[in-house]
């Protein structure tokens, strides 16, 4: 292209100068350097002004409003691509421009970027101040993961992921909110400070974003939680259900429910609820920490007895000696009378 022919030339001119033994050679070369240096740098850290992730489409506007009989030319740095002159066709294909004329790049790879100059000719005549543009293809980030790396009283988390460009940047969140200062690819906390935080990073580009799923350190790890029991405990109109398990830890969590349905709104030890409202309820409790969940046997509270543990219960109990007014005990009953004769 354009550059590589200029540097070529001044390089070759530099060479001449210094085998000819000018007195004003070594001044020639530096300036020479410098104005190379320039090229070089000037093409390297060209912006760019679109952005195509590889395999995707894009298409590059053109600002110029097209007459009928118009000519379009779009170049690749310096190769015609397309040339359109009128309705007659002179490079490329008819589809590879839209109805305004702006040029349609399909699955596009490395091998498509660069820059690309729109250029209008009518009768002849270059019309119109159109710049070029710069289109950079890159790959679409892929999927993050984090990771942790305990040291003692430290603790390192990584957001990992395949690629490593520099175009590639880094976000984490704390809890659910984005942590500003956190944009580095890893970063370093005091373990006793983030035992129970949870984390996410995402990486993105300018083409694409993915997000981490959530993760909490594994330097301490939980204990499992025991299989919990639930209980009442009765008082007049209340009754105070409770999910006894032998861990105490923060880390458990509970989960009721009430007719084989979760209630939201139970989320603790023990609660209190009415008890002619929850007479025939049907509870479980569920604890669970990040190693693992236990949920227990059904349970109705035993503060009420049922009409048939009534009835059972009081057969069970009844004394002997109580009997039906209506049946006298044996040495009461009449004797069969002995006809006289």
């Amino acid at each position: 292209n354009n550059c590589k022919i200029r540097i070529s030339f001044l390089a070759e001119y530099l060479s001449v100068m210094v085998m000819m033994g000018m007195k004003m050679a070594a001044v020639s070369s530096v300036s020479l350097l410098l104005l190379l240096t320039s090229i070089v740098t000037t093409t390297d850290s060209q912006d760019c002004n679109y952005h195509a992730a590889k395999k995707q489409d894009v298409t590059l506007p053109l600002t110029h409003v097209l007459k009928e009989s118009d000519q379009l030319r779009w170049l690749h740095e310096s190769i015609v691509i397309f040339d359109r002159r009128g309705k007659a066709m002179v490079t490329g294909n008819p589809d590879d421009v839209d109805q305004n004329g702006s040029l349609r790049l399909r699955n596009v790879d490395q091998s498509k970027a660069g820059t690309y100059t729109p250029t209008v000719y009518d009768d002849g005549q270059r019309i119109g101040n159109l710049k070029p543009m710069v289109l950079c293809v890159m790959d679409p980030v892929s999927q993050p993961q984090v990771t942790s790396e305990c040291d003692k009283t430290q603790v390192t988390f990584t957001c990992m992921q395949s690629q490593t460009s520099p175009e590639v940047q880094f976000e984490w969140s704390e809890d659910g909110k984005v942590n500003p200062i956190l944009k580095e690819r890893s970063f370093k906390e005091v373990l006793k400070d983030v035992e129970q935080r949870v984390y996410r990073c995402r990486v993105y580009n300018e083409v694409s974003s993915l997000t981490s799923a959530p993760f909490r350190q594994n330097c301490t790890q939980s204990d499992p939680v025991s299989q919990p029991q639930v209980t009442s405990e009765c008082d007049k109109t209340q009754v105070t259900f409770t999910c006894m398990q032998s861990q105490t830890s923060p880390e458990v969590q509970f989960e009721w429910s009430e007719d084989e349905k979760v209630n939201p709104k139970l989320k603790e030890r023990s609660f209190k609820g009415v008890l002619k409202d929850v007479e025939k309820r049907v509870y479980r409790c569920r604890v669970y920490n990040e190693v693992s969940s236990l949920t227990s046997a059904p349970f109705r509270q035993n503060c009420t007895q049922s009409d048939e543990e009534e009835l059972h219960l009081g057969w069970s109990n009844s004394n002997p000696q109580c009997q039906h007014q209506n049946h006298p005990p044996d040495h009461q009953k009449q004797q069969p009378l002995h006809s006289t004769r």
